[in-house]
């Protein structure tokens, strides 16, 4: 579910609202699809970056319309901030909550711990 879009940026919530025990596991599948698919347009000057977070996040009604939902919490804060860590050599970035849930899926190089972020990794895909 993309949740908002400011600029450039996309911010899509996974596991709302329909509650996903692999919620994690499919974002992290979404960013690296969304890599790829974006490599093979070939479009110069276009990068795809990705941070995802796992953990649980506050949801509902901003206005009172069922449509207009938001979600906020830690996870999301996360989020935007792996993405400011990303770059073009390391596109996909997790939190060590996200990697422990993709395992199987992608493998992790361990980033410099923040202290706002605490441990964080690029990730590939396996095979």
């Amino acid at each position: 579910r993309v949740d908002a879009t400011v600029g450039e940026r996309v911010f899509a919530v996974f596991g709302y609202p329909r509650e996903d025990g692999q919620a994690a596991l499919h974002a992290i599948k979404a960013g690296i699809q969304l890599r790829l698919r974006f490599e093979r347009l070939g479009l110069p000057g276009i990068s795809v970056r990705a941070g995802v977070a796992a953990g649980q996040g506050l949801a509902g009604q901003v206005r009172g319309d069922p449509t207009d939902a938001t979600v906020l919490g830690a996870p999301l804060w996360r989020a935007a901030r792996l993405v400011e860590v990303a770059s073009e050599d390391e596109p996909l970035v997790v939190d060590e909550a996200a990697l422990e849930l993709g395992r199987g899926l992608v493998e992790g190089q361990r980033k410099q711990s923040s202290k706002d972020l605490g441990r964080y990794y690029a990730v590939t895909p396996k095979g």
